[in-house]
């Protein structure tokens, strides 16, 4: 999540976030097909809906997520 952090302070701005926020489950599954667990998403916007997790750790937390990903496909 630090990377994350990081790359949110520069200004990048957090797509994956705004696009993945809202969409349907089958949308979701499609912009994340190597997401180990759907669990993880419905955490995620469970605190993110309850204003839990505030905007910007969440976009941090989407960020790191696909940089992950994208490391490893």
């Amino acid at each position: 999540m630090h990377a994350g952090r990081i790359v949110f302070r520069r200004g990048i701005i957090c797509l994956s976030a705004i696009l993945i926020i809202g969409n349907s489950r089958s949308e979701q599954a499609g912009k994340m097909p190597k997401l180990t667990s759907i669990a993880e998403e419905d955490i995620v916007d469970t605190l993110f809906t309850y204003g839990i997790l505030p905007s910007d750790e969440i976009c941090a937390f989407w960020v790191a997520i696909n940089q992950y990903l994208l490391k490893n496909a």
